[in-house]
């Protein structure tokens, strides 16, 4: 069970992936209720964080799996890359209108 497996736990998440564990996303929003709950003040230590993320991962039902999909990641490389170049093609486009137009 990896806590954010779509932002910060990625890479080990991939990784326990690679050495052929399986993996369960947990969400941060659920395992920062129960740290709340369980100690009453939801102070983030490395103790009480692994504790609720465990028990997050073994009371809920429904949780995501990870996979390693290696078409999906690349797809994500390609739309981060595009991103970037649409904004300095629109950019582009737009000086050259007000260019124009005087």
């Amino acid at each position: 069970m990896v806590e954010g497996c779509n932002g910060i736990g990625r890479h080990v998440a991939l990784r326990l992936l690679a050495d052929g564990e399986q993996v369960i996303d947990v969400p941060p929003k659920l395992s920062a209720r129960v740290r709340m709950f369980a100690t009453g003040q939801g102070r983030k230590t490395d103790a009480t964080d692994a504790h609720s993320i465990a028990l997050v991962g073994v009371r809920m039902a429904g949780l995501r799996p990870v996979i390693n999909d290696e078409q999906l990641a690349v797809l994500r490389v390609l739309a981060d890359r595009r991103r970037p170049w649409g904004r300095t093609t629109r950019g582009w486009s737009l000086s050259c209108i007000i260019f124009c137009s005087n």
